[in-house]
């Protein structure tokens, strides 16, 4: 899911050197971190399943991305690191913003 989210952001920008940049870059990252990207799995489509279910019964559903990546951290019992802490407040894992982490 971030693995989209990064390409999309990288596949709308303006056509040129920037982007170009951008993208070998993060190529080179997939590269060295490939083997560590963790699946959307059964576990991960439960706990996200479960997330849905309370966050619409609150009214308050969220987004089908982030729902997602929080399954799968939930499932992973790992911390999420993000600028967007307040999507994630109502998930029972540890955040961090890596924007503010000292």
């Amino acid at each position: 899911m971030t693995i989209l989210e990064v390409r999309f952001g990288l596949q709308i920008m303006t056509v040129g050197r920037r982007q170009s940049q951008l993208m070998q870059a993060f190529e080179e990252v997939l590269g060295k971190i490939g083997h560590r990207i963790v699946p959307f799995d059964a576990a991960a489509a439960q706990e996200a399943g479960d997330l849905t279910a309370a966050r619409h019964k609150k009214g308050r559903p969220g987004e089908l991305r982030e729902t997602i990546i929080a399954g799968i951290v939930v499932a992973q019992h790992a911390t999420l690191a993000t600028r967007n802490t307040a999507h994630f407040e109502d998930v029972s894992v540890a955040l961090i913003n890596p924007w503010t982490a000292a």
